[in-house]
């Protein structure tokens, strides 16, 4: 008659197809992942972006206090705490999904007239 397998055996192979499963079932990561620096100049336009890629946005004005909106279900902000004040570096956005997101900004000012609103669209591919 055969040998009955030992338990090591058996959970040694289901350790191996498990760990398989789950491979086969994780989202692939990106090949790789760029840091895109939208500047002044991009704010009114779109741009081109991948899932993976970390958006950062300086400030366009000499404004110490901002109001700041995003697409959340596309872009992450890495750095919550700079959101009403970002510094000199800016937001950063981690690309979650492909689609079309949004950045604006809106610097808090005093005054009568209401601030400028800057948007830049994203577009992002897979």
């Amino acid at each position: 008659m055969g040998r009955v397998p030992s338990t090591a055996l058996i959970c040694s192979a289901m350790i191996v197809v498990t760990q398989a499963v789950a491979a086969c079932a994780s989202p692939a990561a990106p090949a790789t992942t760029s840091e895109i620096r939208i500047t002044p100049d991009q704010f009114g336009t779109v741009v081109n972006v991948k899932v993976g890629d970390v958006v950062v946005v300086p400030p366009p004005l000499g404004v110490a206090e901002w109001r700041v909106d995003y697409t959340s279900t596309v872009l992450q902000l890495l750095n919550p705490e700079t959101r009403d004040h970002p510094g000199p570096d800016g937001w950063r956005f981690r690309v979650l999904a492909p689609g079309d997101a949004e950045i604006g900004l809106s610097p808090i000012t005093t005054g009568d007239a209401p601030p400028p609103r800057l948007v830049v669209s994203l577009h992002v591919s897979q």
